[in-house]
């Protein structure tokens, strides 16, 4: 019996290098949306993170932050505008949870078997648009269709979900 039960209960959960959140709560602050969340590490609760829409730059972290740091530090660069920034805990943050969304989206459509997302950002504008896509429908196809969608987006970023493990990233590209 012990056997049959080991495994479940588990809940899966979208991850960045082994970093993923639960239990996020939205708000609105005084300066747009805020966000408060519990975030893991390897599975293992790291502490909670609170970005109380205040108008300071950082949100604030509860618990032991340094393992998350270093893990931060090893990230690649990004693009923000036209400059390559360093990536901080904020960032990881903000993009699980974008990537928690996505997979709701995704858990959403593929209830009804075998679907796919494809999502497009600018990330000049911030706009973004997503579709589904039935069972059968390769990457190419998909591809073509969100092109279609992204006419005028000024440096568009796709990314296609077929399956609960494309959820789980080294980082994010």
């Amino acid at each position: 019996m012990k056997e049959r039960l080991k495994g479940m209960g588990k809940t899966f959960r979208p991850s960045i290098n082994g970093v993923s959140i639960a239990g996020v709560k939205t708000f609105m602050g005084q300066d747009g949306y805020g966000l408060s969340c519990t975030v893991y590490l390897n599975g293992k609760k790291a502490g909670v993170y609170t970005d109380t829409a205040d108008g300071n730059l950082f949100g604030e972290f509860y618990g032991d932050r340094k393992p998350l740091d270093e893990l931060v530090k090893k990230m690649p660069k990004r693009p923000i505008g036209d400059l390559m920034t360093e990536v901080e805990l904020e960032d990881l943050v903000n993009d699980l949870y974008n990537l928690n969304e996505e997979y709701k989206i995704w858990k959403r459509y593929n209830s009804k078997g075998g679907y796919s997302i494809g999502i497009v950002y600018d990330k000049a504008s911030g706009r973004n648009v997503c579709m589904a896509f039935g069972p059968g429908v390769g990457l190419p196809k998909m591809n073509e269709s969100l092109k279609a969608k992204a006419v005028g987006m000024e440096r568009p970023e796709y990314r296609f979900y077929t399956k609960e493990s494309d959820f789980t990233r080294e980082s994010w590209a």
